[in-house]
């Protein structure tokens, strides 16, 4: 070990030579006097050396870009990028096909639920029902039913107070005489021969959901302010979220995990917000979804019921009883007694 001390003591002579080279070398370096003398602080071990220029040190000032509103901003040195904050819970498009033969769509099935779509079966008058009750953005129909005259269906869709703005493809075979003419006479926006080619179902289907997806929102769903807390931005999605679908929100965890946030802070907006805690908006707004279907609709008790998220008639019968003080049955009997007296109003 000491026969390493002078080699340690020879390299350091050697630097500080080095240095007081440059210094006669780079007299422009220092910025006075004495902070040539001045000594550094490396390693343990003392000796000079020549500091950096000022203008080396400073980073180039440039201007802050200050995020638009509806945006946050993200600090990255002095940059600041803007990420676009998305104030609505987006939903994907629903796709209702009423057919009772689900084998020959299943490639066009498997590429729309690819592509993020929604898409739901159902055959004869529970399509019809399946309509009234999801109120879904495109339905597809297939005109080879045998189980339900496709036609009277699409009669149904286009003159139901629920139905008649949802678009209707149908589904037609080639050759068929008047086929096409009369599916366009009853309300249909296109049709599309078999055998079903999916990226032709996928075109089309595209086509007539995007006049839809860039209409203006009604004035129940408006855009938020620029100025909208977090707060009112988690509270419009988690109501977005419920409209969408009611059936599938079972508990505010769940609802929570859907929009991005936690139970207890989600509760607390409901209850700052509404006045009524997350587990009861959402038990109401199940109890709303069932008062209209039973009222407005030829839709069976069970299949509400399973709409609605009750997994069974008894369930989903003790619940309306608790809300509304009588049965399902009972309730739409009177609904349809009010309805043909002209006195009926939907709470």
């Amino acid at each position: 070990m000491i026969s390493f001390v002078p080699s340690l003591c020879c390299a350091t002579d050697r630097i500080n030579g080095d240095n007081a080279d440059r210094r006669q070398t780079l007299p422009d370096l220092w910025p006075d006097e004495k902070a040539k003398d001045r000594p550094l602080h490396r390693n343990g071990m003392d000796f000079d050396a020549p500091p950096f220029q000022e203008s080396h040190m400073t980073a180039a000032a440039y201007p802050l870009t200050e995020p638009t509103p509806g945006q946050t901003a993200v600090m990255f040195g002095n940059t600041v990028v803007g990420k676009k904050v998305l104030p609505r819970h987006r939903k994907p498009a629903h796709v209702l096909i009423i057919t009772d033969n689900e084998t020959p769509l299943g490639g066009a099935v498997a590429l729309l639920r690819n592509q993020l779509f929604k898409v739901s079966f159902a055959s004869g008058w529970h399509g019809f029902y399946q309509a009234q009750a999801w109120h879904p953005d495109m339905v597809l129909l297939d005109g080879d039913m045998q189980q339900m005259d496709a036609f009277m269906m699409a009669r149904l869709l286009s003159q139901s107070q629920d139905t008649h703005a949802i678009p209707v493809i149908f589904l037609v075979k080639p050759g068929v005489g008047g086929a096409t003419t009369e599916a366009f006479a009853v309300g249909a926006v296109d049709c599309v021969l078999k055998p079903i080619y999916p990226e032709e179902l996928l075109a089309r289907i595209s086509v007539h959901l995007r006049p839809a997806a860039n209409a203006p929102e009604a004035a129940s769903a408006s855009p938020l302010p620029d100025n909208a807390s977090q707060e009112d931005i988690l509270l419009r999605n988690a109501l977005d979220a419920i409209q969408a679908d009611v059936g599938s929100i079972h508990t505010v965890r769940q609802l929570a995990h859907s929009v991005g946030t936690h139970e207890r802070k989600l509760s607390s907006i409901f209850k700052s917000r509404t006045g009524k805690s997350a587990h009861k908006f959402i038990f109401d707004k199940k109890m709303a979804a069932a008062r209209r279907l039973l009222a407005r609709t030829g839709m069976p008790v069970h299949a509400i019921a399973r709409h609605v998220g009750f997994p069974s008639v008894c369930n989903f019968t003790v619940a309306f009883r608790r809300h509304a003080g009588i049965t399902p049955t009972t309730y739409r009997n009177q609904a349809k007694e009010e309805m043909r007296a002209g006195t009926y109003t939907e709470a």
